[in-house]
């Protein structure tokens, strides 16, 4: 999951056990370079879940806000499900992420939005070993090409980050 702490977000992850043996979890926390930038290690009872509230600064091992965002990489010994609620720190409104455990070369994000209010984020995490060039393109209801940038390239490891995807590739009003 993406993971941010800043004045105005801050994000909590969960760990749920889906197995029946005690879980031994290393939670690494990810830099958009792909660096390791902390980690820590938590047990989670069988069918269990553990939360662990600005996890970027329980990571980093501060207390003030860090001004970090990363994504959370969790290694464990049983079968877990993993998910992040970043916090509006004005109006308390959460959003929420399952993770996903692998890749793929191809994903379709079914619906964005960027009208008023409602705008959509997107974190695309290279898992790789080698560095990947990733094209990302709006389409329209008709399937007309609304906006994209072409060969953005992720170090491996490592992520981007669009907080409005749809701004940043030129599409205003979608």
């Amino acid at each position: 999951p993406h993971v941010v702490d800043t004045a105005e977000l801050r994000t909590n992850i969960g760990i749920n056990n889906v197995s029946d043996t005690l879980a031994s979890v290393t939670v690494k926390l990810m830099s958009s370079q792909g660096s390791e930038l902390g980690a820590l290690s938590v047990m989670v009872m069988p069918r269990g879940m553990t939360q662990l509230n600005q996890v970027v600064r329980q990571l980093l091992k501060r207390g003030e806000v860090t001004n970090v965002e990363g994504y959370v990489r969790l290694e464990s010994s049983q079968p877990i499900l993993g998910w992040a609620s970043q916090i509006d720190n004005t109006t308390d409104d959460p959003g929420f992420a399952v993770s996903k455990g692998g890749g793929a070369s191809k994903l379709l994000v079914q619906s964005t939005a960027n009208i008023g209010n409602f705008k959509s984020s997107l974190v695309v995490v290279n898992l790789g070993e080698a560095a990947a060039a990733v094209d990302v393109v709006a389409y329209n209801v008709e399937g007309t090409v609304q906006g994209e940038l072409r060969g953005q390239v992720i170090p491996p490891r490592g992520f981007v980050s669009f907080a409005n995807v749809l701004e940043s590739l030129g599409t205003f009003n979608s």
